[in-house]
């Protein structure tokens, strides 16, 4: 998770946690967590892939993660496919956003 530490702009963000269980019955975990302010992120690695689990069915079981996490108060950022070509830019979204929620 370099990524969060070395993008100037995202220095000051605390370190997110890594495969951070969510839910109290569901073995959900985030890819990676802040904690404290219930930002999460999830990286779809594979998408296009036949193998993925990203098809009809993975895709239904991933929604239905997010939308729990959603009703348990968390801001969930899901990049997949070419977005993660380009973290920089997804770092910084993410950045901007928590920056938002703690000014």
């Amino acid at each position: 998770m370099a990524h969060w530490r070395c993008l100037p702009d995202a220095a000051e963000l605390d370190e997110p946690v890594r495969e951070h269980r969510f839910h109290a019955t569901r073995k959900w975990r985030f890819d990676l967590a802040w904690t404290r302010l219930k930002v999460a992120v999830e990286l779809h690695g594979g998408t296009w892939k036949r193998k993925s689990g990203h098809n009809g069915a993975g895709v239904a079981k991933d929604a239905a993660k997010i939308n729990a996490a959603q009703e348990l108060g968390w801001k969930v950022f899901v990049f997949a496919g070419d977005q993660l070509k380009n973290m920089a830019e997804n770092v910084m979204q993410v950045a901007d956003f928590i920056r938002g929620q703690t000014c």
